[in-house]
C-alpha cells in the first residue's frame, strides 16, 4: 500500500488505509468514540456551552482579610485571567476585590511583574544579621533591655529600633513578675489541691464562699496625665499638687459564683478574736442569703487568725466546712482579682477623707459587676489545669 492511500489517524496515532477513513480519524476510533460516548453531537455542545459552577477558592483566605496579596495569589491571579476567567469569579477564588484583580492584571500588563514596586520612604536600617543577632542575644539574656543590646552588640541604631526589631518576632517588654519562694513542700500542697479538687463540677464550684481582706490607704497615688508642650513639665500649671493624707482601712469581703456576700470595713488589727466578730457578723448571713439549705464550703488563707486554734473551734461549733486551701496561693483566690478592680474604681473618685474613702468602698463594692464575679469563682477549673501544667509554680490569672 502506498502512502498516498493512508492517512494517520488524529486518535491513535496509526497508519491506515485511506478507505477505512471517518473524518480525520479511522473507523474503529469513530466506532470506539461512539460506544463511550453515545451523547449525540447537539446536545454534547450544549453542555459544553452551560455556564460553569463557581470555583472552589484556591487560597485559604478569609474574604475580610486585610493583608497583601502573596505573589504566589497574584500569579494565580493572572494565570486564571489567561485561561478566560472572569474578574468576578478570580476575586472570589482567591477571596479579594474585584479592584485587586484588576491592579494586578494591568501591572503584569505593563510590567510583567507581581512584585512590590519599591516603596518611598525611610529604608530599613539593619540588615537581616543584625536582626538575627538582636533576636538570639534577646532569647539567651532575657533581662536585657533594647538598650543593654544596643550597647552589648555595638549596634549603629537606637533602643527604639531595637524594639521594634523584637516586637516583629513577638517579643516584648513586660514588667517581671515575682513569685513566692515555694518550698517543695509547698509545691507538693499546691499541686495535691489542684489535684484533689479537679474532678469538682461547676455545681461544687459555685457552693464555695471565696473570702479574703484588702488594705486601702488614704495617700494611695494614682498616675495622672496632663497634655503640655515639650519643656514644659515643671510648670506650675502642669505640676499636680501631692497631699499627704494619713490614714487607712481593712475591707474584709467574701464572694461567690451567686454574687457578693457582706463585707465588713475595720481599722485595727486583725486577731483571732477580731477575725470570728467578722465570720460571725457577716459570714453566717452570707452563706444562708445564698444557701438556705444544702452544703456548702468556706475558703480562706492560711493567715495566723485563720488558722488559729480558737478559730478552728469556731467552724467547728458552726458546722462550717473549709476546702484544704494552699499556703502562698492568691492566685488560686478568686477575690483577689476583685480587689485590683475594687481600687481602681474607688480612688477613681479621689478621696480626701476617711469618710468619702469608706464611703466609696462600700459604694463601689455594692456596685460590682455580678457577672464579673461569677466568672472569677467558675474559673477554678482552668486555674486548676494552669497550675498542674506549671507544676505547681504560679499561674497568670
Amino acid at each position: 500500500m502506498s502512502e498516498h492511500t493512508k492517512f494517520l489517524c488524529s486518535s491513535c496515532h496509526k497508519w491506515k488505509a485511506t478507505s477505512h477513513k471517518h473524518g480525520s480519524i479511522c473507523n474503529a476510533c469513530h466506532m470506539h468514540q461512539q460506544h463511550h460516548d453515545p451523547t449525540p453531537p447537539s446536545l454534547s455542545s450544549t453542555v459544553l456551552s452551560a455556564t460553569p459552577p463557581s470555583p472552589p477558592p484556591l487560597f485559604d483566605r478569609a474574604r475580610e482579610c486585610i493583608h497583601q496579596l502573596s505573589e504566589v495569589e497574584r500569579a494565580a491571579i493572572i494565570t486564571l485571567h489567561k485561561i478566560g476567567w472572569t474578574g468576578r469569579d478570580i476575586a472570589d477564588t482567591i477571596k479579594c476585590s474585584e479592584q485587586t484583580v484588576s491592579l494586578w492584571i494591568n501591572r503584569w500588563m505593563d510590567a510583567h511583574s507581581v512584585t512590590d514596586h519599591e516603596r518611598s520612604g525611610r529604608p530599613r536600617c539593619t540588615t537581616d544579621d543584625m536582626d538575627q543577632d538582636i533576636g538570639l542575644y534577646s532569647d539567651q539574656h532575657v533581662n536585657a533591655l533594647p538598650k543593654d543590646i544596643v550597647r552589648e552588640l555595638e549596634l549603629p541604631i537606637s533602643a527604639r529600633t531595637v524594639r521594634r526589631r523584637l516586637a516583629e518576632i513577638d517579643l516584648h517588654t513586660y514588667v517581671k513578675r515575682h513569685e513566692h519562694a515555694f518550698t517543695e513542700l509547698d509545691l507538693r500542697r499546691r499541686i495535691s489541691f489542684a489535684e484533689g479538687y479537679s474532678h469538682w463540677k461547676e455545681e461544687e464550684w459555685s457552693r464555695i464562699l471565696w473570702s479574703d481582706h484588702c488594705l486601702f490607704p488614704l495617700d494611695y497615688q494614682t498616675r495622672e496625665y496632663v497634655i503640655r508642650p515639650p519643656g514644659h513639665g515643671c510648670d506650675e500649671k502642669y505640676m499636680g499638687k501631692t497631699e499627704r493624707l494619713e490614714g487607712a482601712v481593712w475591707l474584709w469581703g467574701c464572694i461567690c459564683a451567686k454574687g457578693l456576700g457582706h463585707a465588713e470595713l475595720y481599722t485595727e488589727s486583725l486577731d483571732a478574736h477580731k477575725y470570728q466578730s467578722i465570720l460571725s457578723l457577716d459570714l453566717v448571713s452570707s452563706a444562708r442569703q445564698f444557701w438556705p439549705k444544702g452544703q456548702w464550703w468556706f475558703q480562706q488563707d492560711n493567715a495566723s487568725p485563720h488558722t488559729a486554734g480558737t478559730s478552728q473551734v469556731w467552724f467547728h461549733n458552726h458546722g462550717i466546712d473549709l476546702i484544704d486551701f494552699p499556703p502562698w496561693s492568691s492566685d488560686l483566690n478568686p477575690i483577689e482579682n476583685l480587689w485590683s478592680s475594687l481600687k481602681s474604681r474607688v480612688y477613681a473618685h479621689h478621696p480626701k477623707t476617711m469618710e468619702e474613702l469608706e464611703h466609696w468602698i462600700a459604694a463601689e463594692w455594692a456596685a460590682t459587676d455580678l457577672n464579673f464575679i461569677s466568672h472569677l469563682c467558675l474559673s477554678m477549673p482552668q486555674r486548676l489545669q494552669l497550675l498542674l501544667t506549671n507544676h505547681g509554680h504560679k499561674i497568670s490569672y
